[in-house]
């Protein structure tokens, strides 16, 4: 699963970086779904929705914690 901490500690690490920040995880699942979610309040849901699915995932259920 994802806490807020994972949350936290992902938009901290793109706040703070000067170049691209690679998130890993076996699927890329959980990943998307961080990046994601430290994305809300950001980028409207809908393009965050829409980036994640131009990448493979469908992550249409998180559409209400990203408004």
């Amino acid at each position: 699963g994802v806490s807020p901490e994972m949350i936290e500690r992902t938009i901290m690490a793109l706040e703070n970086s000067s170049g691209p920040v690679l998130c890993y995880c076996r699927t890329g699942t959980r990943s998307t779904t961080l990046w994601a979610l430290s994305q809300a309040g950001k980028k409207p849901a809908k393009e965050i929705i829409e980036a994640a699915a131009q990448a493979g995932y469908d992550i249409s259920h998180l559409a209400g914690h990203l408004g």
